[in-house]
């Protein structure tokens, strides 16, 4: 999403995109077509590098001939650096890394491996940028390379990601659920590093001491069918409290329309987009501090240290004992650092910069 949203930004100052796809499409591909960016695909299964795809891989990239190759995560950055050798004159390459490798026990075989792999050749390209400075910061201590880093944080479309009084009316018909129903939160992927059984072991307190209070669990993987995250449902007594909707669109009405946003990650996490989006629509959060969480938030939420369910539980309590107005003043708090911090139009003419630079044969 944050590729999308950084392609059509720079559409709009001149540069021209294409995107290639190690695997098949997937659920943004229409988005980035419709956004003007042509898109390519190598069509590999996940997981398995072939000869064929690499050779395919070197071909689409001579033909396109790009002045600058730009990878996305471990898997891209290390496509667009072998895309380059043997090329007469090769172009610049930047890496974007976005994830904490905070234990490389807890990451995927293969993902552990780039990571490490990664940090050989993090000196022979011509930038690295992360997005957050935890992510740099354990990089650096796994051995990539200080001289060409660059710390850009993840930039949000403050006008789309706004309060919306009717989003919170639309909400709660929805859920089928009263006005006066108050609404927690947590979205994402179902994976591990998101520590949704940590949630609602920490909410189930606060929530069935509050009549009013609800759950709302929204992302790819939370859904009923899920066999996990409904023994937690069940195992905390929460099935008539929780509402589980899978993935969704449209997130800015759906965050809205909440009245608390909680991020429960253990591990892994850079800097959480959602986290900043709900902030920008005016909700107040609970974030553990993994990755650059914290720094986000700043004072305007509540932060507790990862694997904590004490502590998630307390800070959860904390802000649903506030009154609506008292939440209200939170969010908005927090809106306003996120439009003067990490605004769209803040954060990414600093991408076209470091990759202008990178182009003009020069360091970030």
């Amino acid at each position: 999403m944050m590729l999308l949203r950084l392609l059509r930004h720079e559409a709009s100052v001149g540069l021209r995109h294409e995107v290639l796809s190690l695997i098949r499409g997937g659920s943004l591909e229409s988005s980035f077509r419709a956004a003007g960016v042509k898109v390519h695909s190598l069509g590999m299964r996940r997981g398995i590098p072939t000869l064929g795809a690499a050779l395919g891989l070197r071909r689409r990239v001579a033909r396109v001939a790009p002045d600058l190759l730009v990878g996305w995560l471990y898997h891209g950055n290390l496509a667009a650096s072998f895309a380059t050798r043997g090329f007469g004159s090769r172009p610049p390459v930047v890496w974007n890394i976005r994830h904490s490798p905070d234990d490389l026990s807890a990451e995927r075989w293969l993902t552990a491996r780039l990571i490490r792999f990664g940090a050989r050749g993090s000196g022979k390209v011509r930038a690295v940028v992360y997005n957050s400075s935890t992510s740099a910061r354990l990089h650096e201590r796994l051995g990539y390379d200080v001289s060409n880093s660059q710390i850009l944080p993840n930039g949000f479309d403050v006008e789309r990601f706004a309060p919306s009084a009717e989003a919170r009316r639309d909400l709660r018909r929805r859920l089928k659920l009263g006005e006066d129903a108050v609404i927690v939160g947590r979205i994402g992927r179902y994976h591990t590093m998101k520590g949704f059984e940590l949630f609602l072991e920490a909410v189930s307190r606060p929530i069935l001491e509050r009549p009013e209070a609800h759950v709302l669990l929204a992302g790819r993987g939370v859904d009923p069918s899920n066999p996990g995250l409904a023994a937690a449902i069940e195992g905390h007594d929460l099935r008539e409290r929780v509402h589980l909707l899978g993935p969704q669109e449209g997130l800015e009405h759906l965050l809205s329309g909440l009245d608390l946003l909680c991020s429960s990650s253990l591990f892994g996490e850079g800097f959480p987009n959602i986290v900043a989006e709900a902030m920008a629509c005016g909700i107040p959060c609970v974030v553990t501090a993994v990755g650059d969480s914290a720094f986000l938030v700043g004072n305007e939420g509540r932060v507790v240290d990862p694997g904590d369910a004490k502590s998630l539980r307390e800070a959860l309590e904390e802000v649903l004992d506030l009154s609506g107005d008292q939440r209200r003043a939170m969010g908005l708090g927090g809106r306003r650092r996120v439009v003067e911090k990490f605004s769209s139009h803040r954060v990414f003419p600093q991408y076209v910069e470091v990759w202008r630079r990178a182009m003009m044969g020069e360091g970030p």
